[in-house]
């Protein structure tokens, strides 16, 4: 079979003759299971993607693309839960058939008929994308159209008035701003950066130190709402900032310096990592904490894709948490009902949810579209957001990364 290059077109055909070449070069039981269940899914998918129906209503879907790439090993664990097929062939190979699929439902929130129940939908949007379109106009406007895609499937078959936008899909769709379809968007920052302060607290609260500094990598929209939580909490403790953007550290530091007792920009990561006991980043590249001591050292990593190795953080005596919440909600309303925890590398358990899950599932528990986040998160935003995950009963999870409990 000649195999082509990524067409990024949703083509059942081509998928399937895909899964049954790649399928026939094994003889293994177990093997040709996986790709007869993956060939299944994507019959189903599709046919729920081209087919006018309803198939639950419910009031929100949470959107997320997919972190998986034909030029890393990493992430793929993501997809392997719903196409095992793909973990048995070249990531290479595996993406030529994950670049076909139109967007789908991965997995439902609550519980059947709850008025709070939710969708979790994939959007086919791939970092690979930005190598393979000339034109960076072009790619965005396609990924736009996939988000447009998914959201009006979402629409038609789950009847949703509330959307949720994960990963990078808020900055692709400008905040939301080029969704056509009527529904509230919200991007998950603010209750992102609920959590990220939530955390921080407990692990503080666990630090007691006169001399006591929190260091933040990265400045972004996240990074600072963050800080400023923080800072109002705790405004004796000293920060450390750092941004790659001199800017940044320039314009964050007259930012928090009127709500601060005392805040200094670090000359590198490093110099950040090394001068503080809590270190939360929130970026978009990896680091390396190889030849730093860090006994004694949290690290609150909200990065996407994340930027720590655990094992290489506890290598060094430290520890990596992830930024998870825990839905102890009375109806469940953000816990996953058939048990999809983004791949074993993920999530611990179902209940388990990220900050921007627990966002759109709060705002449509509420029946509150004045609360969706349609711009850079503000503070207040955030302090609502903490007191809103209080109150419905989604905090902190068990201390986590990689899908591993933390001691």
């Amino acid at each position: 079979m000649k195999i082509k290059k990524y067409s990024y077109k949703y083509d059942l055909d081509r998928a399937l003759k895909l899964i049954d070449y790649f399928g026939a070069r094994h003889n293994s039981l177990s093997i040709k299971n996986d790709f007869g269940a993956s060939r299944t899914f994507m019959i189903n998918s599709y046919s729920d993607y081209n087919e006018r129906k309803m198939i639950e209503p419910v009031n929100f879907a949470f959107l997320i693309p997919t972190r998986a790439s034909r030029f890393s090993e990493d992430y793929w664990h993501e997809v392997y839960e719903f196409l095992p097929a793909l973990k048995h062939l070249d990531v290479r190979d595996a993406f030529q058939i994950l670049c076909l699929l139109p967007p789908l439902k991965l997995e439902m929130y609550g519980k059947p008929g709850d008025a709070s129940s939710g969708v979790l939908v994939f959007v086919p949007v791939f970092a690979d994308m930005l190598k393979d379109y000339r034109s960076n106009l072009i790619m965005l406007r396609q990924m736009r159209k996939r988000v447009n895609d998914a959201v009006s499937f979402a629409k038609r078959a789950y009847g949703i008035n509330y959307v949720g936008l994960g990963a990078t899909l808020p900055r692709i769709t400008n905040y939301g701003r080029t969704v056509k379809e009527s529904v509230i968007c919200t991007t998950g920052h603010a209750g992102t950066a609920a959590l990220i302060s939530m955390i921080c607290t407990a692990v503080i609260g666990k630090t007691p130190r006169s001399d006591l500094k929190v260091g933040f990598i990265g400045g972004g929209a996240i990074g600072l709402a963050s800080m400023k939580a923080l800072v109002k909490k705790y405004p004796s403790v000293e920060f450390v900032i750092y941004d790659k953007r001199p800017e940044v550290n320039e314009k964050n530091k007259k930012i928090l310096a009127d709500s601060m007792h005392k805040c200094t920009v670090a000359k590198n990561n490093n110099e950040l990592i090394a001068s503080c006991q809590v270190i939360v980043s929130a970026i978009t590249s990896k680091l390396s904490v190889e030849g730093l001591d860090l006994q004694h050292k949290v690290i609150v990593d909200d990065s996407q894709p994340g930027s720590f190795d655990r094992t290489e953080v506890e290598r060094q005596g430290g520890k990596l948490i992830w930024v998870v919440g825990h839905d102890n909600s009375k109806k469940q309303i953000v816990s996953r009902r058939g048990g999809y925890s983004y791949g074993p590398s993920g999530l611990c358990e179902p209940s388990d949810v990220w900050g921007c899950e627990a966002e759109v599932a709060s705002i449509a528990t509420l029946n509150k579209p004045e609360l969706a986040v349609k711009d850079a998160v503000s503070i207040e935003q955030v302090e609502l957001f903490e007191d809103i995950f209080k109150k419905l009963g989604i905090a902190p999870a068990e201390y986590q990364s990689f899908g591993r409990h933390i001691n």
